[in-house]
This record gives structure tokens, C-alpha cells and sequence, in this order.
């Protein structure tokens, strides 16, 4: 685990990063921890969704697994509806 959170003696919030070997923020609330967390949750979501939309791009295929193409999904998603479709009339 290469960071942690550690309630100070005061009651505020400090994270020591070990792979720094030094706090990376202190006298943080509640708030300024949930709000960094939010801030670094978004970072990520954001960089992942971004090496899959280059993935998807450079290979044209579904990411992560690569079994799907656009046209695959098309067959599958009309097979789904006609399907549904079929059951709401019988």
C-alpha cells in the first residue's frame, strides 16, 4: 500500500505516502480527505477511459476483451430486440 491515512493527535487528517517516505498533505477534515479522494477517483476513471477509447480506436474492437466489433454488437443488440420484442406480444 504505497499510502495511507493517519488521524493526527489534533483530530485533523494526514496522508504519509510510502513511497515518498513523507506526508504528502496534514490538517486535512473529513471534507478536504473525501474531496481528494473524489479528485483522484476522477483522475483515474478519467486516464482509464481514455486508454480505452484509444484502445477501441486503434483496433476497432470492444475493450477490454476485444471480442466484439461495432457490427457484432449491431447483430446482437437487434437479435435482443426483435426477441423482446417477439415476447411482449405472445
Amino acid at each position: 500500500m504505497p499510502r495511507f491515512l493517519i488521524q493526527q493527535p489534533d483530530g485533523k487528517w494526514a496522508q504519509f505516502s510510502t513511497i515518498v517516505d513523507a506526508f504528502t498533505f496534514t490538517d486535512a477534515t473529513e471534507e478536504d480527505v473525501v474531496s481528494d479522494a473524489r479528485q483522484e477517483a476522477a483522475k483515474e476513471a478519467e486516464r482509464v477511459t481514455r486508454e480505452s477509447l484509444e484502445h477501441v480506436k486503434i483496433t476497432e474492437r470492444s475493450y477490454p476483451s476485444g471480442a466484439y466489433s461495432y457490427e457484432d454488437c449491431a447483430a446482437i443488440d437487434k437479435e435482443t430486440r426483435e426477441r423482446n420484442e417477439g415476447g411482449k406480444n405472445a
